[in-house]
């Protein structure tokens, strides 16, 4: 297999995450047959674009989608200059592909096995973490059930007083994976703006994820529930009108789903009370998640294939 040209470009995203780690320009050969693309901001360059044109495979590696689609009015047509796009959001994606000739494929977040391995998760002396922005009281409920047991509250911003914030990446896994549990929610909250946006995308009301824009949120899948898998830590994972979760994991096999704040009170203790009895759950979560490194995502995006 030869892959020929790797373009790699983080425009648009936070300088210390997950996917800032993928290093796609260590893959170049220089040959200029298949383009990977990262970074929103480059894929709407036109004079970049006009450079790869004359390239048979150009593959964009989509970490934003469906946020796009809140600011912009346009965010299909953008990427149709792509032959293939790998994108987070199935729901998106799905009517993408009855669009134009750019084939639209699923995936999940992927993440880099140089950057977990060296952190130990074999011991797990600490209960509980919410890794995100307190951005409604939902988020604050969540870290108030916390705070009776050993937990960390690591966020970017300082809403909710997180107990690490603006640390680095390495921090953040280091502290993980001595955690039992992880709280997420695989969803992004959206205010009037953000709808105008979307409604302003040709046919959005054909588009899954924003069949109900009145709920407040639409889906969005998080890298957390990767780096959680990755470090064993059990993921507790909100119910939602979507459940982008099940794309790419069974509940109770590989997670569990908690409804209200007070159902996520009884599963949390219980998990940290009983973390033995959830092992099974972190194990085979762990397994599958070994299928979404980012040199296995490379691979899929260089041969056009799905990714299961």
């Amino acid at each position: 297999m030869t892959v020929v040209c790797r373009i790699d470009n983080h425009g648009d995203e936070y300088p210390d995450v997950i996917n800032s780690f993928y290093d796609l320009k260590r893959f170049d050969n220089g040959v200029r047959d298949v383009a990977i693309i990262q970074g929103y901001k480059l894929s709407r360059d036109e004079n970049f674009h006009r450079t790869i044109d004359d390239i048979p495979h150009r593959a964009y590696l989509n970490l934003e989608a469906p946020t796009a689609f809140a600011s912009t009015d346009n965010s299909i047509a953008e990427q149709q200059r792509f032959t293939h796009v790998y994108t987070l959001c199935p729901y998106s994606c799905d009517y993408a592909n009855q669009t134009g000739d750019t084939k639209f494929i699923p995936i999940p977040f992927p993440y880099r096995e140089d950057c977990f391995s060296p952190h130990d998760y074999s011991v797990k002396d600490l209960d509980a973490i919410y890794m995100g922005t307190a951005i409604n009281q939902e988020h604050i409920d969540i870290i108030e059930l916390m705070k009776r047991y050993s937990y960390n509250f690591c966020s970017l911003g300082h809403l909710g007083s997180p107990t690490m914030c603006g640390v680095s990446s390495r921090e953040k896994w280091s502290v993980l994976a001595r955690t039992k549990v992880s709280v997420a929610i695989n969803m992004c909250p959206i205010h009037e703006m953000h709808k105008d946006w979307i409604k302003r995308n040709p046919n959005w009301d054909k588009i899954e994820a924003f069949n109900n824009l009145d709920y407040g949120y639409f889906p969005q899948f998080k890298p957390r529930v990767i780096e959680a898998a990755r470090m064993k830590t059990l993921n507790l994972v909100k119910r939602d009108p979507w459940n982008v979760m099940e794309y790419w994991f069974e509940p109770d096999k590989h997670f569990v789903y908690w409804d209200t704040v007070e159902d996520l009170r009884e599963k949390m203790n219980d998990a940290i009370v009983n973390f033995d009895k959830y092992q099974h759950i972190v194990d085979a979560a762990y397994q599958r998640v070994q299928d979404f490194e980012i040199d296995k995502i490379m691979d899929a995006m260089i041969k056009g294939d799905i990714v299961s």
